[in-house]
């Protein structure tokens, strides 16, 4: 399938993980989240691998690792409050920049370490926590990045296509996001509420509170501002904001499976494929058999393919000037 083609397919499959989203929101966030998510982490986890996770060189991919492990345990396993936390995230958006754009040890080293005594001043700060442990690993990574990679594929390319694709997804993340429909009729299942009880709930309500859709004000709790998860999953801003969620992370994972013939993740060893395999259907087999469980499980698995896609997401940051500045150049 050539690009034309793919663009083409990409701007009919936000259209439909936008029409599916306006309907049943959390949901179709769920059933994305729980089959899609884990194929996609895997899958990307080892094309990146094969690719030395573009950074200058592969074993720059172990820091992210640990990171990663060190923020679920710190996160999830109640070791440490967030500010840590936050300062591991921070130092690995520095530690991504460095492995990007050098090879030099002594560069790297002095990068390493100044970056380590910024992270410490600023990583209690409320705005920088919430940047870090909300937002990045959420929708900074599922739509801004998404977006960006749409946005640098097309000036790469040249592509009209590209452009229509990239017209579509801005128009159905504001739709989804700003449309004044109403709550279209669509209750929450006995399923949601019962997923959204724990962790995606809070992970909901943060986002909400965090984005300024609604006023926290002085609420407490983990639904705050919202007294319980029913009410917060009654909520016609609430649902409004989850049809966007629905809809960029819908998106975000079929975006990487419709472009197998043009970035070819499937050419990996074919050990890394069956490996991914397994581990995705127990995967999902673990999030039906118990979803707290499966959702802890799966945070680790989201959490390390996003701090391993930080110096792709640096490299993509840092070519779009380059790919504009001929045009306003020649201009």
């Amino acid at each position: 399938m050539g690009v034309a083609a793919v663009n083409v397919v990409n701007a009919g499959l936000m259209l439909a993980a936008a029409a599916v989203a306006f309907v049943v929101p959390f949901e179709t966030f769920l059933l994305a989240y729980a089959v899609l998510g884990p194929l996609h982490y895997l899958t990307q986890i080892a094309w990146m691998h094969e690719r030395r996770y573009f950074a200058q060189q592969r074993r720059d991919g172990w820091p992210l690792a640990l990171a990663t492990v060190a923020v679920t345990a710190l996160l999830l396993g109640g070791l440490a409050g967030a500010g840590f936390a936050t300062g591991v995230v921070l130092w690995c958006v520095f530690w991504a920049l460095l492995a990007t754009a050098t090879s030099d040890r002594m560069l790297r080293a002095a990068g390493a370490v100044v970056a380590a005594f910024a992270v410490l001043v600023v990583q209690e700060l409320t705005p920088v926590q919430t940047f870090a442990l909300v937002w990045l690993p959420t929708l900074v990574h599922v739509f801004v990045f998404t977006g960006l990679f749409v946005l640098y594929g097309t000036l790469k390319q040249r592509s009209g296509t590209g452009w229509l694709s990239l017209g579509v997804f801005a128009a159905c993340a504001a739709a989804t996001l700003l449309l004044p429909v109403g709550d279209l009729g669509y209750v929450a299942s006995r399923y949601v509420h019962e997923a959204y009880a724990g962790t995606m709930g809070s992970m909901h309500a943060n986002l909400l509170r965090t984005s300024g859709f609604v006023d926290a004000g002085e609420a407490t709790g983990l639904f705050a501002p919202f007294v319980s998860v029913a009410d917060m999953l009654a909520d016609r801003v609430s649902v409004q904001f989850g049809r966007f969620v629905a809809f960029a992370y819908t998106y975000h994972y079929l975006n990487w499976f419709s472009k197998t013939s043009v970035i070819r993740w499937h050419h990996v060893p074919r050990p890394w494929l069956v490996a991914a395999g397994i581990v995705w259907v127990a995967s999902v087999a673990l999030y039906a058999f118990h979803y707290e469980t499966g959702l802890r499980w799966l945070y680790l698995l989201s959490l390390l393919h996003v701090m391993l896609e930080l110096p792709l997401d640096w490299k993509t940051v840092l070519a779009i000037p380059r790919e504009l500045w001929p045009r306003r150049a020649g201009a």
